[in-house]
């Protein structure tokens, strides 16, 4: 069904963030809202435009000097439809591989409460990461 083949999801928006906190159990603590413009392009030529509030919640701490636990969670309902969001959390396990370079087991799930078509609400995945450390 090529209504429901998205082609490009833009989200732009801005809002507040408190930094920092729980500083003797977390690394890094943050809890973010605000407000962001959705973009939508689907094969079909079709364009929605929703404005969605996103409160974000992020939590990571060290295991070891090498290792790392961590938590990054968006909740996201239209803001004139609130019956209408996404959640999408993930838990990682990160691993210092040297002082550039790390690689992170992850598991991720995402919910839409109104997927379209026959698309299912729900979406698990198990995935690997590796990645390029620097701006710390």
């Amino acid at each position: 069904d090529e209504s429901i083949k998205l082609n490009y999801r833009l989200t732009n928006g801005a809002g507040v963030c408190y930094h920092k906190w729980l500083p003797d159990i977390f690394d890094l603590a943050l809890i973010s809202l605000g407000l962001a413009g959705e973009n939508e392009w689907f094969q079909d030529q079709s364009t929605p435009f929703a404005v969605r509030a996103v409160l974000r919640l992020t939590l990571a701490r060290p295991l070891t000097d090498w290792a790392e636990i961590g938590l990054d969670s968006f909740y996201s309902p239209v803001v004139n439809d609130p019956a209408d969001f996404r959640i999408y959390s993930e838990a990682y396990l990160k691993f210092k591989l040297s002082e550039l370079v790390s690689f992170k087991l992850s598991a991720a799930d995402e919910y839409d409460s109104r997927p379209l078509g026959s698309v299912q609400s729900n979406d698990f995945g198990l995935f690997t990461t590796l990645a390029l450390d620097w701006g710390h």
